[in-house]
Parts: C-alpha cells; structure tokens; sequence
C-alpha cells in the first residue's frame, strides 16, 4: 500500500496543541488507511528513532540509451509506519550538513510536498539522462522514517548511473 502524505499540511497543522483525526486517500478521494487520531502539545514532538528500513538496491538496468533505472525493494520494521524514498540532486556540500538538515534541505526541495511511503514497497530510480553529453549526474537516494520528525535512522547513498556503482554515506551501518 503506497499512501500520500502532504508535510507542509501537516507541519501546519501540529503548531497548536490539540487533537487531530487523519484519514489517508488516493487521487479520486477514496479512503486508503483507517482514521488516525494524532495528539499534540507544544514540546512534545521528541524524536522517537525506533523504525529500522532494510534495502535490496539491485538490478541496475541499462538496456536503455534514453533511461536507467535501478530497483530498490523497501521493507520498513513497521508496516504502519511513514517514510520518505526518493531520489535528490547530487551536491557534495550536502555531506558537511547533520542528518537532520539534509532531511529539511530535502522537504524544502520538494516544496513542502512530499510522498509518504507505508508497508513494504519496490521503486524505480531513475537519475536524470544527459543532455547532449554521455555521462549521467550522480544522484542522491535518501530514505529515512517520518513522522512530522525523524522516526529512523538517515539513509543517504551516493549512486553513479555510469557505471552502477552504489555507495552507502550514512545510515546504521555506515562508519
């Protein structure tokens, strides 16, 4: 199950302290989860890193002159649980920045919209093609749990579409 969750609204919505009902919906207005109630005082938004999210990251196709993708298998430890998968523009200055900032310097990218995952899934990544040259940019892939605040661990890999290679920057594992 793929559900989207828009962050600018709720990052707005979590400033006063109250009781907020959620309900999960796809494009025509069906609902996809369960009513959820969310319950907040100012303060009490403490990060709770619990959610763990194993990764195959495999299959590099490049069959393709125009595309290339590689297929990554997400399992998060909470099927419930909301994260964040995506692709971002390669900048190395990225790597001086904490955990926390790359996140916000992500969201911000995304202009405050940005997809919410739950339960297990299978995307494609597909790095941009170039332009009248024949390298591809360098990409970013960045996971990590969500939840108005970090739920897990950042995931940060560094992936090179010339050549496939996949190097992992942060994460639980990372050194």
């Amino acid at each position: 199950m793929c559900n989207f969750f828009h962050y600018k609204c709720f990052k707005n919505l979590i400033q006063p302290t109250g009781v907020f009902y959620v309900i999960g919906i796809d494009e025509f207005g069906t609902p996809t989860t369960a009513i959820q109630e969310f319950r907040h005082t100012p303060g009490s938004s403490e990060k709770s890193v619990t959610l763990t999210l194993d990764f195959d990251l495999r299959n590099f196709d490049t069959t393709n002159a125009y595309y290339r993708y590689l297929w990554c298998d997400i399992t998060p430890s909470d099927a419930e649980a909301k994260y964040i998968f995506d692709k971002m523009k390669y900048d190395q200055s990225i790597l001086a920045l904490t955990d926390d900032e790359i996140v916000d310097k992500y969201i911000k990218g995304q202009y405050g919209y940005v997809t919410m995952l739950t339960g297990a899934q299978r995307k494609a990544i597909s790095p941009s093609a170039p332009w009248g040259g024949t390298e591809w940019d360098k990409i970013f892939i960045i996971a990590t749990g969500w939840d108005g605040a970090p739920t897990s661990p950042l995931y940060l890999y560094e992936f090179d579409p010339n050549n496939g290679q996949l190097t992992p920057l942060r994460g639980p594992d990372v050194k």
